[in-house]
């Protein structure tokens, strides 16, 4: 299970899927897409990808239960802690949803 956006973290993407794939059994991707109904310019996608990671709108993070067997925390935080208030995001996102 993960969550990602490309446009914020390409190289946690990149290892969700990895461990994804790797996994002998069902895995779930979850991606934050942008979207034109959401009022943005859809040239500053991976900005607006980005703020929604800044803001902690979107988390990202990982969970690998084999991690469990190993004695390691199977959740993985890749999310820095918010760097912009979470309105500048909200404002941001003006129009309607997808």
């Amino acid at each position: 299970m993960a969550t990602v956006a490309l446009g914020a973290n390409d190289a946690q993407t990149i290892r969700a899927y990895l461990e994804a794939e790797s996994y002998n059994g069902p895995s779930i991707i979850i991606a934050y897409s942008h979207c034109i109904a959401h009022g943005i310019d859809m040239t500053k996608g991976n900005q607006q990808q980005k703020a929604a990671v800044n803001s902690g709108h979107w988390l990202l993070y990982r969970y690998d239960p084999r991690l469990s067997a190993e004695g390691k925390n199977p959740l993985t935080l890749d999310s820095k802690a918010p760097s912009i208030p979470m309105k500048d995001y909200a404002y941001s996102e003006r129009g309607t949803r997808c």
